[in-house]
């Protein structure tokens, strides 16, 4: 079956939550292997809950990746804009009919393009049909990444499959940063409520990991900002930490920029605005990739470190300078060819 393409997608008005416009369209594959999370060290299945997500995330890449989709024909928008959601109520029951084989070494992650406890997808309980499927009926290890601190409502059923689940709720700032974050972020749960939800996950022993992605510039800059972010890994047992500079595709940095802006964020707008160049975002992604590795080794836990790089998006003199000590990197896409020289001059990176 071809997880691209989608049932007739319906409107079904304004969320009474967001005031987004919502729809709902059902994919035609639930569960599907995912060789790019395989590569990640995060998963080797993705269970896909809709197409865009109700958290609205001004630095949001999936809709680079999905702009051909034909759901976006359906309801004639493109992936590009903002102020709707395309989210899949009936993921859980096409679970049920799949009946996917899998085994105790899979890892399915709860989910790679859709968050499953937006508020939209709590209402449909499409977060806890998933759990309960992959917990009750396969003996797949699962792993949740949400922005949503209403995942602690699920944690007294997690505790009865502790071995097999693994929580990750992405911190994307510092309690400091709550203001910021928020006009980054609108529908997503605050900072301080997340990094709480995380607390609770370790002290109620579920296995944990850490997604600090994206780590923006301007919200991140000193060794002090980073050593905080390790200082809770730490706390909350961490098996694993991924980090992620802010992802260029599309119109992510432009809407990141204007977000920042109507909040009153200046100074953020301006750091993120500076990085649309394309010589100066590879050289905040490679500062990024030092700093990261210096507070992780500081902490103890560089052995744990998984820093997400896209190789086609570096200068060739950093992509040098990051391997020479490569720990922790993880090169994703394509190798840039050597015969493909760095553009010479100030280019926009998101044109």
């Amino acid at each position: 079956m071809n997880a691209r393409k989608a049932t007739v997608a319906r409107s079904i008005g304004t969320d009474p939550e967001t005031g987004l416009d919502l729809y709902l369209a059902a994919r035609k594959t639930a569960i599907h292997p995912s060789p790019e999370f395989t590569k990640k060290g995060l998963a080797t299945h993705a269970v896909e809950v809709g197409f865009t997500c109700d958290h609205a995330c001004a630095y949001c890449s999936v809709p680079a990746s999905l702009r051909t989709h034909s759901v976006f024909k359906e309801i004639g928008r493109t992936s590009f804009e903002t102020g709707y959601a395309i989210i899949d109520h009936k993921v859980v029951d096409r679970l049920f009919a799949e009946a996917p084989t899998l085994t105790s070494n899979d890892v399915v992650m709860v989910s790679t393009l859709s968050d499953a406890w937006t508020p939209a997808a709590r209402r449909y309980g499409i977060g806890r049909g998933c759990l309960k499927y992959l917990l009750e009926r396969t003996p797949a290890q699962v792993r949740i990444l949400t922005k949503n601190a209403h995942v602690r409502e699920e944690f007294p059923f997690l505790t009865q499959y502790q071995d097999r689940v693994m929580v990750g709720i992405s911190i994307t700032g510092l309690p400091e940063h709550e203001l910021a974050i928020r006009a980054l972020e609108p529908y997503a749960s605050p900072i301080t409520e997340r990094i709480a939800a995380m607390a609770e996950a370790h002290e109620q022993g579920l296995r944990t990991y850490a997604m600090f992605c994206p780590l923006l510039p301007g919200i991140f800059h000193n060794a002090e900002q980073f050593d905080h972010l390790f200082e809770m890994a730490a706390g909350w047992n961490v098996e694993d930490v991924w980090t992620e500079p802010l992802n260029a595709r599309g119109n992510a940095l432009p809407q990141c920029v204007d977000a920042c802006k109507v909040a009153g964020h200046d100074a953020y707008a301006d750091a993120i605005n500076a990085i649309r160049n394309k010589r100066h975002w590879s050289a905040y992604a490679t500062g990024l990739t030092k700093q990261v590795q210096a507070a992780a080794r500081r902490a103890g836990m560089i052995a744990r470190l998984h820093i997400l790089n896209y190789q086609t998006s570096f200068q060739s003199a950093d992509q040098k300078a990051v391997n020479e000590d490569p720990t922790g990197v993880i090169w994703l896409g394509k190798e840039k060819p050597a015969n493909v020289k760095d553009p010479g001059g100030d280019i926009r990176i998101d044109k």
